[in-house]
């Protein structure tokens, strides 16, 4: 979220397409539109439904199936600062005094925040997004300042790297070596981001 905006990973805006979300804040956000179910699990084919400029599509999948906009971070305030030298712990704490998010079911919300201590947390944090049937969680050093890229800083805790599942489908992603594959999740069709081309072979 940027200059009133909703801009992609490709850098296109892509604002028009979620009428249903209300962001009034001048501050630099970065997250992630979801559909949430009742049970706030996130899915990723129905937010892929949304990648239309129909305006009339728009309108009906904006009730049907309406977004949600889960904010991981602020990295400049309202007033034009630029916090992204700061910790995350202060970051997170600048966002929630200074970004007006919804409550449980709203279409602004933090992403829910959990301590750990050690890896012995991390694997109860994994077996429950398993028993969930999710893909697991991202870890992130809370000292650490914001870069936007992976590293070690901010990563993956999978559920995934442990199960088998059907492969129904692939396709290039058109950026570098990367490409996709579709999996099926217990009859659910799920898009898997695969990051290099030697991945193919496995």
């Amino acid at each position: 979220w940027i200059d009133g905006r909703f801009i992609n990973r490709s850098g296109n805006d892509v604002t028009h397409r979620f009428p249903e979300i209300q962001v009034d804040t001048d501050a630099v956000l970065v997250g992630e539109l979801v559909v949430l179910d009742e049970n706030d699990m996130s899915y990723f084919s129905k937010i892929q439904n949304r990648s239309t400029d129909d305006p009339i599509k728009i309108r009906i999948l904006a009730r049907e199936i309406p977004a949600t906009f889960m904010v991981f971070a602020m990295i400049e305030t309202p007033n034009g600062e630029d916090i992204t030298s700061k910790p995350f712990r202060e970051r997170r704490a600048l966002m929630v005094r200074k970004v007006s998010f919804d409550g449980r079911g709203g279409r602004l919300r933090p992403v829910e925040q959990i301590p750990i201590n050690g890896n012995a947390d991390v694997q109860k944090l994994v077996n429950a997004c398993r028993k969930l049937e999710t893909e697991g969680v991202m870890l992130k050093n809370l000292d650490a300042p914001y870069v936007a890229r992976r590293g070690r800083n901010w990563v993956k805790a999978k559920t995934w790297q442990e199960r088998e599942f059907n492969i129904v489908g692939y396709e290039n992603t058109g950026v570098g070596d990367g490409f996709v594959i579709y999996i099926n999740n217990n009859g659910r069709e799920q898009r898997v981001n695969m990051g290099a081309f030697q991945m193919r072979e496995r």
